[in-house]
């Protein structure tokens, strides 16, 4: 089996594309917002667009729950598809759907930007943020056999080959989490998962962390303490993408920026004599 990926941040047209990527790409099947999709059918799983919350939302579609990863690896066992794909606001987030799910880990991952125009995005993220409308690649008679939100509207996806034409079928919905009016998560909440991410990431000790609301989203600032004698841009870029997948991922959040500072340094065990002084490594000839 092999798994391709479609990836973009939140509002930027991925479910749009999901049926014309999906033939174009010979992919059989879908895996978006967590359910498995074949043909504007839905095959198996929920909706994370039917959850009221946006963080029950957000692990609705990372399939958290066993019996909702249950149902789809039952089902994608029973289809045996050649290709999926599936769709993410980011690379870890399709590793982790692929890795809750059996699946091997993607072998092909397209972003947004290389099918979309920066206009398309922008209207995109328009819709999105001001109407709160959600595409999703699936029949309106499936949206509402399902529960999938609240149906706004559906069109007609074609699909151009050699002179035949396959005829598909997505739907816009305004999902549960946004009728139910807006939940605001906590700067601390922000912050603990934050820390948790940084606290994965080997020879980072201590850290702060700044979060900054903007109107579109959320700025952050992570001050850590790195060990004295390492290359450190590897480890800074370590916890930049560790924060920005946990925060968007379990908090459901939009993150604008997340800035990394080497604020402090630390001389590790390894490099400490008994008599307390620094063992410094050694100039290179």
């Amino acid at each position: 089996m092999e798994v391709l990926a479609l990836v973009g941040p939140a509002g930027t047209g991925k479910s749009h594309r999901a049926l014309a990527l999906a033939y174009s790409k010979k992919a059989e099947v879908i895996i978006d917002d967590g359910l498995l999709i074949k043909g504007s059918r839905v095959l198996a799983g929920r909706s994370s667009k039917s959850e009221k919350l946006v963080f029950t939302a957000t692990r609705r579609a990372l399939f958290l729950d066993p019996e909702h990863a249950r149902q789809v690896k039952e089902r994608l066992l029973l289809e045996n598809p050649q290709r999926v794909l599936i769709l993410g606001i980011s690379e870890n987030m399709v590793r982790r759907i692929a890795q809750n799910l059996d699946l091997p880990p993607p072998q092909e991952i397209i972003y947004i930007h290389d099918l979309a125009s920066e206009k398309e995005i922008a209207l995109a993220r328009r819709m999105r943020m001001a109407e709160k409308k959600h595409v999703v690649p699936v029949a309106s008679v499936e949206v509402k056999r399902n529960a999938i939100g609240q149906l706004i509207d559906s069109f007609t996806v074609f699909f151009r080959q050699r002179g035949s034409q396959v005829v598909g079928e997505s739907s816009v919905v305004r999902p549960a989490y946004s009728t139910w009016g807006k939940m605001t998560i906590s700067e601390n909440v922000i912050r603990a998962l934050a820390l948790a991410a940084v606290r994965r990431v080997e020879e980072i000790k201590k850290a702060s962390v700044h979060v900054k609301r903007e109107k579109n989203g959320v700025e952050l600032e992570i001050k850590v303490s790195v060990p004295y004698g390492i290359y450190m841009r590897p480890y800074l870029e370590e916890v930049q993408s560790a924060v920005f997948a946990t925060v968007t991922e379990l908090g459901g959040l939009d993150i604008r920026a997340v800035h990394v500072i080497a604020e402090d340094l630390y001389f590790p065990k390894s490099q400490i004599k008994f008599n307390g002084r620094p063992n410094l490594p050694e100039k290179e000839e």
